[in-house]
């Protein structure tokens, strides 16, 4: 991995040695000239407190900031994007959750995150983000550690569950996850203010291929790992003889997956990330440098007044300079669209897949993998290089953004080639099929009247071209352990039946997975360009708070809602609910309508989609940059003054980009 690393920034001209030179070189430009930048005094060493090894320094500049950085997202990913999503179903059948509670739990950390975000990346702009971002893998650790708690604090599963801990897990949720997304917020932020503007969509694009390691390492880990370990597999006798991970009453040890997270955060990135500084050596340099892509109307002569931002009571103005700002909120609003679909997808698609093309749990999490990882690395790896290969300005990023959702809007109808439902007697089919009558147009007729079946857990057993709700509604008597089969099942002329659904000629998930693919590289292709939109567009000391403002409205439009409506679709379409004994009502659903599900998920996917396309379109349309002028230099002392302060300056003085030919690193 670290070959690959070095490889690839070697080939687009950077590694840690070249920076480092650079660095070296700005400091002694900086010591021959005396000259002092806005925020140069903030520039520091790497280490804790007064301790500062030498031998670390190597790490105090942004791609070593990249490299924590990157351990973070993997983090994250591994347990948020990837183990997450994977054991939805177990939960479900570990604690009777149904996907509408599910859908509040996924949510629930969008919750935590937007209660303090505003307040967090307000006035995080002048504190120290690195120990910030530290911080919240401190929280990140202990709220993982909270979510196991109740797989503790329960009884034994005997294929039974409690639903008493839905209360618990939406406020653990919220505070296990509403931390990483200020990970995001403050990283990316620090990325930009510290590169210069043909670097930083390398190692923004970079970091975002490699944060789809830890979904990777999610999905692998539990479908061949966690799935497949028995709930209580560290209690002797606990497993079932008859236990087997086919059986729709498996529940596999969800828990695992949120101890490892805690142990990474505490072991590995906690200290690291508390020893960079406020600011890399030659940041402020950059920072002054840069050709300015902000909104005309963004309002930097306010934001950059010295006290500004100091004070609470600046928030709401610095609100409404956002919200004015046409480019900006519109392409927050194309965001808000994006989020709204993605996020239900991310929270769903294990379950999607095992619905809709009648996969196993674990089968459905490797295929959600190989969906998802491959074809997001790519589409971020591309849109980094394209991006900083030719240099491309707010409208042409706009443009790469329009131009992916056209292709995810032609791509999205593969959605619709889906498997048959299986056919389960009493459910999708009835006794009068097979010459019983049914009692009702219930699971119970003629052949198990007298077997008092119950209809609390779903355990098929298949019949051939068909299924039983279970091996009692088969009327079977008897079982063999060494051949896993159900014995003298009356329905069935006292035949011997396996257990599971029978499995279909079905392969319509080959091609979902091709499509779906290149979908998912378009997807993240768009992520990048309309990150930096936001970022390019309003002031340099403004771009924090403006990243912090997007992402709450993104969570309060977008990802809040997104997973909650998911999951009222497929409570919509369920078609087979578990019965909960002594009149509980219902459980977690069974079986759900294939066919309804696919066309409410494509239709709505597609009219948002074609919703962002508009949003980045008019956010095209209106942006007006801010006419380029040299209102800063430098004067004989090494300050900055304004330029309208000092006409003869402003006079004399080169424009930025001669500054930045002339100073070229």
């Amino acid at each position: 991995m670290r070959l690959i690393c070095k490889k690839f920034f070697d080939c687009v001209g950077l590694s840690v040695t070249t920076f480092t030179t650079e660095t070296m070189s700005i400091r002694s430009e900086k010591k021959s000239h005396q000259e002092m930048y806005p925020g140069q005094e903030e520039e520091g060493r790497y280490g804790w407190c007064s301790w500062e090894p030498k031998r670390l320094q190597f790490m105090n500049n942004p791609f070593g900031f990249l490299v924590m950085f990157t351990l973070i997202l993997i983090t994250q990913g591994l347990l948020v994007n990837g183990i997450f999503n994977v054991i939805i179903t177990t939960l479900e059948q570990r604690f009777g959750f149904t996907s509408q509670e599910m859908g509040l739990v996924a949510v629930s950390y969008d919750i935590g995150y937007v209660f303090f975000a505003l307040f967090v990346t307000f006035y995080g702009n002048r504190g120290h983000r690195p120990r910030l971002m530290a911080i919240g893998s401190i929280l990140f650790g202990v709220g993982a550690l909270l979510f196991a708690i109740p797989h503790f604090t329960t009884d034994i599963y005997y294929f039974k569950h409690t639903r008493t801990y839905i209360q618990a897990y939406a406020p653990i949720q919220a505070m296990t996850e509403s931390p990483v997304y200020h990970f995001f917020t403050v990283s990316y932020a620090i990325l930009e203010d510290s590169l210069p503007k043909n670097k930083s969509p390398l190692y923004i694009g970079w970091a975002n291929a490699m944060s789809l390691l830890g979904p990777v390492m999610g999905y692998v880990l539990g479908g061949y790992w966690i799935l497949p370990t028995y709930v209580d597999f560290h209690i002797p006798g606990a497993e079932p003889e008859d236990a087997s991970i086919l059986d729709p009453k498996w529940v596999g040890a969800w828990y695992l997956g949120h101890l490892l997270t805690a142990i990474l955060c505490f072991g590995v990135i906690m200290m690291p990330m508390f020893g960079f500084p406020r600011q890399f050596p030659g940041s402020a340099k950059i920072r002054y440098e840069k050709e300015s892509e902000i909104h005309e109307n963004a309002g930097a002569e306010i934001t950059e007044q010295k006290n500004f931002g100091k004070s609470i009571k600046d928030m709401p103005t610095a609100i409404k300079l956002l919200l004015k700002n046409p480019t900006y909120i519109l392409t927050v609003a194309g965001g808000c669209s994006e989020a709204f679909i993605i996020s239900g997808f991310t929270a769903f698609l294990p379950k999607v897949i095992e619905n809709q093309y009648n996969t196993s749990p674990a089968e459905a999490a490797k295929y959600a993998g190989l969906i998802a990882i491959p074809g997001g690395v790519l589409g971020n790896l591309i849109a980094a290089i394209i991006v900083s290969r030719y240099k491309w300005r707010t409208p042409q990023l706009l443009n790469m953004a329009i131009v992916c959702l056209g292709i995810i809007f032609v791509l999205a109808p593969i959605g619709l080639y889906i498997c048959d439902d299986p056919v389960i007697i009493g459910v999708t089919a009835t006794y009068g099929d097979l010459a019983y009558p049914p009692s009702q147009n219930s699971i119970s007729t003629d052949c198990n009247a007298e077997c008092n079946c119950e209809g609390e857990y779903f355990s098929p057993v298949c019949a051939g071209n068909f299924s039983y709700f279970s091996a009692c509604h088969a009327g079977c008597y008897s079982y063999n352990f060494t051949t896993d089969e159900y014995l003298y099942c009356g329905c069935e002329g006292l035949a011997s039946l396996p257990r599971g659904l029978c499995e279909g000629t079905c392969s319509a998930v080959i091609p979902f997975i091709i499509v779906f693919f290149l979908i998912n590289v378009a997807n993240f292709a768009l992520t990048m360009p309309a990150q930096l939109v936001v970022l390019r567009c309003v002031p340099d000391n403004f771009r924090l708070f403006a990243v912090g403002l997007q992402v709450t409205l993104m969570r309060i439009f977008g990802s809040i809602p997104g997973p909650l409506i998911f999951g009222v679709i497929f409570d919509t379409v369920c078609v087979l609910w578990e019965e909960l004994p002594c009149g509980g009502g219902r459980g977690s659903c069974f079986l759900y309508d294939s066919w309804k599900l696919a066309v409410i998920l494509i239709s709505m996917s597609m009219v948002f989609k074609a919703l962002s396309a508009t949003f980045f379109f008019l956010a095209k349309k209106y942006y007006r940059p801010l006419e380029e002028d040299s209102d800063k230099e430098l004067n004989f002392d090494g300050n900055l003054n304004d330029a309208y302060q000092n006409e003869a300056i402003v006079t004399d003085a080169m424009t930025r980009k001669e500054r930045l030919d002339s100073t070229k690193l």
